[in-house]
């Protein structure tokens, strides 16, 4: 089993659902305890699209 630490400002546990929800977390912490890959390999694909494309959305009513 691993474990990764992280600087949080409040974390929430739910240990019959098995969850942890995090507050105040530097999400590039993150991103250096697990690694670029390993995080991406976890995300649900439809996650991933629904933020691009709210992203490039935002873009575009930025430069209109």
């Amino acid at each position: 089993m691993s474990s990764l630490e992280l600087t949080v400002e409040k974390a929430n546990v739910d240990l019959e659902l098995g969850t942890v929800i995090l507050t105040g977390v530097d999400t590039s912490e993150i991103v250096s305890e697990i690694g670029t890959e390993e995080l991406l390999n976890a995300m649900d694909y439809s996650d991933v699209m629904e933020y691009v494309t709210q992203v490039e959305k935002d873009k575009r009513e930025a430069d209109e």
